[in-house]
């Protein structure tokens, strides 16, 4: 999930977490 935290919305979103 940190590594994901960096990520912006659309893609966490399209990343599906």
């Amino acid at each position: 999930m940190q590594s994901q935290d960096w990520l912006p919305p659309l893609l966490r979103r399209g990343s599906g977490l």
